[in-house]
């Protein structure tokens, strides 16, 4: 664990997180990303699907993102405290590159924190998760004792992700998950 204080947290993590900070130090924590796999990040399953067709060159699941994006801002394709992403290109543009910096450098903490709540739920960083999962390489987070949201399963189906979407993305949640068993009870 890496000690930091309040200040040098500032551009590390989202101005509306940054604000909701109380204390001067906070400890970085350096953690396995299969660690932050979480129910109430079903968004995860669709940015993980999405890169697996981008590192087969081919863009079997860019339909999937998109829905999902569309989803999270409500067909704005806005991301809330950042006016530079705000369309579908420049969200996939963008995961482009934060996969091929993290494939190069590492998870870089001089450039960003994943944020997660007390539970250990991440309030923001699913695509730099999404990477680091797919590339097997540790995240630098910082545990708030904020109350993660839920973007669950229900939270994108209620925002009209269509079926065989969410179907793909538990599929895949069930791959990647640690903590997910099956028992068949025969007779």
């Amino acid at each position: 664990m890496i000690k930091y204080s309040k200040e040098n947290l500032k551009g590390l993590i989202e101005p509306y997180l940054y604000q909701q900070l109380d204390q001067e130090e906070y400890l970085l924590e350096n953690l396995d990303p299969y660690e932050l796999i979480s129910k109430s990040r079903f968004d995860l399953n669709a940015k993980l699907l999405f890169l697996d067709g981008f590192n087969r060159n081919n863009y079997d699941y860019e339909d999937l993102y998109y829905s999902f994006i569309n989803a999270f801002t409500l067909g704005t394709f806005n991301e809330p405290g950042n006016i530079n992403k705000n369309s579908f290109e420049i969200f996939k543009s963008t995961f482009k590159n934060i996969f091929n910096s993290i494939n190069n450098e590492e998870f870089n903490n001089n450039k960003s924190i994943i944020p997660i709540s007390r539970e250990g739920i991440i309030l923001n960083g699913s695509h730099r998760l999404a990477a680091a999962i797919k590339l097997k390489k540790r995240v630098t987070c910082i545990r708030l004792d904020i109350k993660a949201p839920c973007y669950d399963f229900k939270f994108f189906k209620n925002r009209q992700v269509s079926n065989d979407f969410l179907d793909q993305c538990a599929m895949k949640q069930i791959m990647i998950s640690q903590d997910i068993f099956t028992a068949i009870i025969w007779p």
